[in-house]
């Protein structure tokens, strides 16, 4: 998807203010797109989910870290495409809608954010995330999640691999499905647009 960093950026500027400026939550980290990023631990290969350092090739990895109250990050999880008809636009399918399935994971301290439960902190934020966003050259993008994963330990394991399960009775994890529903000329982006992830 064209500026996609760009629209998790957005989404994130949405979730922050006002839905997480009180106390408890400074300090929460909301990072982009993450990737699995494999590396050799004690003699054992790793996964875990990171995300590039803007500019570079350089990853940091995100996720469980105590250091936070709350970590958020996204995934991207597939496209599916179909051309659009436009009255008066003539028929050169260059105006497209694009529907790309996204995973949000949230990892939470539940005493450092406020005693909030999974099932409230999971409505807060799937509620903030319904709604437009408006970026050019966009026509329109639509925002909604679709669904929630509730299950710690096999999203743990969905996102760590070769990691003992770490998690407790304290740790709020889980994951939303969303989608951002787009609708664009495909002749108004560059490949630049597309490349960043």
């Amino acid at each position: 998807m064209p500026l996609l960093s760009t629209i998790v950026e957005q989404i994130n500027s949405v979730l922050v203010a006002p839905k997480f400026t009180e106390e408890h939550f400074h300090g929460s980290r909301f990072n982009g797109i993450a990737i699995p990023y494999t590396k050799l631990l004690k003699d054992r290969q790793v996964t875990a989910p990171a995300v590039r350092k803007k500019g570079t090739k350089d990853l940091e990895a995100v996720g469980y870290d105590d250091r936070y109250p709350m970590t958020i990050y996204h995934k991207l999880i597939g496209n599916t495409y179909s051309v659009q008809e436009v009255d008066n636009y003539g028929n050169d399918y260059s105006m497209i809608k694009q529907v790309t399935q996204m995973q949000m994971i949230v990892w939470a301290n539940y005493s450092r954010v406020g005693f909030l439960t999974e099932h409230e902190l999971e409505s807060t934020i799937s509620g903030a995330l319904f709604g437009e966003l408006d970026l050019k050259p966009f026509i329109d993008i639509f925002i909604a999640p679709t669904t929630t994963n509730f299950d710690k330990s096999g999203l743990f394991s969905q996102e760590y691999k070769g990691v003992e399960n770490l998690l407790s009775n304290e740790h709020l994890y889980f994951g939303i499905n969303y989608t951002i529903e787009s609708y664009f000329d495909k002749s108004c982006f560059s490949l630049c647009d597309c490349t960043t992830v």
